[in-house]
């Protein structure tokens, strides 16, 4: 009987042993189903969260969560979220690239790809120090968390140029004569460098598109204005074209002073212009009143016009003395000479006694340097009237 109990107790033991491994196993496979449902590692040691079929070392489905953010890194040419899902960031490509985007339906993002990278944003978060709305992309230099450059939200450029930020402040005078001394020139970029010990096998893709270019050389530059060239570990130059536009803006200065003097210059000449054509058009209203004057002369005294003669001075022009030769027949009982300006006034009046051939004489200093006529009157008429010029 005690051996039968004995038995008994064993047999029971066991069944015991065994339920308790039983129920193990089972917790070990709802634990495992559970925990399977949310993370999957197959043969190759590929993951996927919350994923039974997922492509990649990892797949996580919903985008990943870090804090109260989401963010989105999948594979592909279109995003998930806001207009980014129906926007095709490569259309020459089937595939796409690597988009990591936030998941909001005003979503922020990149994208890259073989070709080449981008980066969108709604571009109207927040006021930008220009007074535009937003935001497109910004700079910043972790170094005081500095703004550097950024895009507002029309996708203009802005660099930080606050005079608060400055020091050695000095103003640019450059002479148009140096930027003369730079050549402008058009170029193409080498498909490839093959020189580049580096690359002498596959080369350098500069540009396959062969487009022609406007710019500068930097070994140019750098003779000229060796503080807007800068040289990498390679050798290679480049050049601060921004720079520029104070340099180009200075010399524009310069040109319109020298513009301004010409244009001064250019006004004075013309009134002095205008002031000899005025004085030609005094001298021909003179001339044609001598002429009038010669052709109204009376017919009766015509004797005393063919006997008396009035000679071109000599020397003419003169800057000291001239001599005005002339004859006077006897029967003329009075001759005056007389000395006027180009404008009609007299201003000298000589008696000629003399008959015969006779001569007056000018005295240079007594006149100012000009024009005058000379008019010699017999007997209250007009024998004849001539030019004469004084030079000092």
């Amino acid at each position: 009987m005690k051996n039968f109990l004995k038995i008994q107790n064993q047999s029971i033991n066991q069944s015991i042993n065994q339920s308790k491994k039983l129920f193990l196993i089972a917790l070990i496979l709802i634990a495992s189903f559970d925990a399977f449902a949310q993370i999957s590692v197959n043969s190759n040691g590929d993951v996927g969260i919350g994923r039974l079929n997922y492509y990649g070392k990892l797949d996580v489905a919903n985008g990943a969560r870090i804090g109260n953010i989401t963010s989105q890194y999948h594979s592909g040419r279109y995003g998930i979220y806001g207009e980014a899902i129906t926007y095709d960031f490569n259309t020459n490509v089937s595939n796409g690239g690597l988009i990591m985007e936030q998941g909001n339906s005003e979503s922020a993002g990149l994208y890259v790809d073989g070709d080449y990278a981008v980066i969108w944003s709604p571009g109207d978060g927040g006021s930008n120090p220009a007074g535009t709305t937003g935001y497109l992309l910004k700079v910043i230099d972790e170094d005081g968390m500095v703004l550097k450059w950024y895009l507002d939200g029309s996708g203009v450029a802005y660099t930080n140029s606050d005079k608060n930020r400055k020091e050695n402040i000095k103003e640019v005078n450059e002479s148009k004569d140096k930027l003369k001394q730079l050549k402008a020139v058009k170029y193409n970029f080498k498909k490839e460098d093959l020189t580049n010990p580096q690359n002498k096998d596959v080369g350098v893709k500069f540009d396959p598109s062969q487009k022609e270019y406007y710019g500068f050389l930097a070994q140019d530059v750098e003779k000229l204005y060796p503080e807007l060239v800068d040289t990498d570990e390679n050798g290679d130059k480049y050049v601060s074209y921004m720079q520029f536009i104070p340099i180009l803006l200075s010399a524009i200065n310069e040109q319109s002073e020298l513009i301004q003097e010409n244009n001064n210059e250019i006004i004075s000449l013309d009134q002095k212009l205008t002031k000899l054509e005025n004085q030609i058009d005094d001298l021909q209203t003179a001339l044609a009143k001598t002429q009038q004057k010669s052709a109204t002369i009376d017919q009766n005294s015509s004797e005393v016009f063919e006997a008396a003669t009035l000679s071109q001075n000599i020397p003419n022009p003169f800057s000291v003395n001239t001599t005005i030769n002339m004859y006077l027949p006897s029967t003329v009982n009075k001759a005056i000479l007389y000395i006027y300006t180009m404008q009609g006034e007299q201003i000298q009046k000589l008696t000629i006694n003399e008959r015969g051939n006779t001569a007056a004489n000018i005295e240079g200093h007594s006149l100012k340097a000009g024009m005058y006529l000379y008019t010699l009157i017999a007997d209250g008429k007009e024998v004849d009237t001539k030019k004469m010029i004084l030079t000092k």
